[in-house]
């Protein structure tokens, strides 16, 4: 999808270790947003973000949209292996100069905020694409020196999904500027915040997928 629509606040706290059993928790009773991060770009026709470990269906979102979307890969999800998938994108803004790419949940709210798991920015403009199983760390090393990343994981690692059912979006966010230096690096949900009211913004792509409710999750929620 070219763009996104559901405004996201900062959270002035992230928990650092939520286990899978505590974010299903956490989830019920929350309502869910119409979609995700909202901004007032429009991205170009075409701009897209894609990924071979994820299918990304048409109407997938969070409560009654659930049942039309795929799920995630379990080594994919923190009930696995909890490594990244591979991303692929094509027809970015003609002034893109670098990227960021975010994973935040659809199904859990805070204070009507979609909780972010993980970010990574400084991705270089000519980049199109990340390989699966990224690094861990602050500074991966990968796809570029000064790409840096951040996640309520202790080793700032990509954070995948948790809790049975709930959907999850991925944002790329195309931005004019080489670089960016968030005012709080260390929270992932206060630098996707940051990247939604970039000036240098230019545009977004998306794409959603759901924990599996029938998935290894329900095993260590007994």
């Amino acid at each position: 999808m070219g763009f996104v629509m559901h405004a996201k606040l900062p959270v002035l706290a992230v928990a650092l270790a939520f286990g899978a059993c505590n974010e299903r928790a956490k989830r019920e009773g929350s309502a869910a947003p119409p979609a995700s991060a909202a901004t007032s770009v429009t991205s170009p026709p075409g701009f897209s973000l894609t990924s071979p470990d994820i299918e990304s269906r048409p109407g997938c979102g969070p409560g009654g949209e659930a049942a039309a979307c795929g799920f995630f890969k379990t080594d994919n999800t923190r009930m696995g292996a909890d490594v990244s998938p591979a991303f692929v994108w094509e027809r970015p803004p003609p002034a893109t100069r670098s990227y960021a790419i975010a994973l935040h949940d659809l199904s859990n709210l805070h204070d009507g905020d979609p909780f972010t798991h993980w970010v990574m920015w400084n991705i270089p403009g000519s980049q199109t694409q990340l390989s699966a199983r990224l690094p861990a760390g602050k500074e991966p090393g990968v796809p570029a020196a000064a790409t840096r990343q951040t996640s309520f994981r202790s080793d700032q690692a990509y954070t995948g999904s948790g809790a049975c059912g709930n959907v999850y979006e991925i944002v790329l966010y195309a931005l004019d500027a080489v670089s960016l230096e968030p005012t709080t690096p260390d929270s992932a949900d206060k630098v996707e915040a940051e990247l939604i009211t970039a000036k240098s913004l230019l545009g977004t792509a998306s794409l959603r997928a759901r924990c599996n409710p029938d998935g290894p999750c329900q095993q260590i929620h007994r």
